[in-house]
């Protein structure tokens, strides 16, 4: 993976680890429950779909319902 910020135009994030969880198919309680698969699917999303700047983060409400 080669994330990289352009000075020079406007680049994207996002926050989408629900929508990372549905695109792998992996259940919420093992995709908020493991460090390795939150951290590696949201990049694999990020990549995937060429947003510029790779995060991992969460709504913390989210962790109620898992």
């Amino acid at each position: 993976m080669k994330f990289f910020i352009d000075r020079h135009k406007i680049n994207t994030r996002a926050q989408l680890s629900n929508f990372a969880m549905q695109e792998l198919g992996v259940p919420a309680n093992k995709f908020y429950t493991s460090p390795e698969i939150i951290t590696s699917g949201s990049l694999e999303i990020t990549e995937r779909y060429g947003i510029d700047v790779g995060i991992v983060d969460y709504d913390v409400y989210n962790n109620e319902s898992v």
